[in-house]
């Protein structure tokens, strides 16, 4: 697994609420529907955009761990 850089992990540690908040409203993988195992996912390309992506609700997916 590749480390974070220090930024990156500043970002995530701002974003986590309000990702939790999200997880916890889908409640469930938009994929197949399961409830446990849950991770938020970022749609992006590039490292501009992923930055943006972190609290964006068009930007990220609600979807278990296989």
């Amino acid at each position: 697994m590749r480390r974070l850089s220090r930024k990156r992990t500043i970002l995530l540690s701002e974003a986590s609420p309000w990702r939790e908040a999200f997880k916890l409203e889908i409640g469930k993988c938009e994929l197949c529907g399961k409830r446990r195992g849950l991770i938020i996912h970022e749609i992006s390309r590039g490292y501009a955009d992923r930055k943006k992506s972190l609290m964006s609700r068009f930007a990220i997916l609600c979807l278990c761990d296989p």
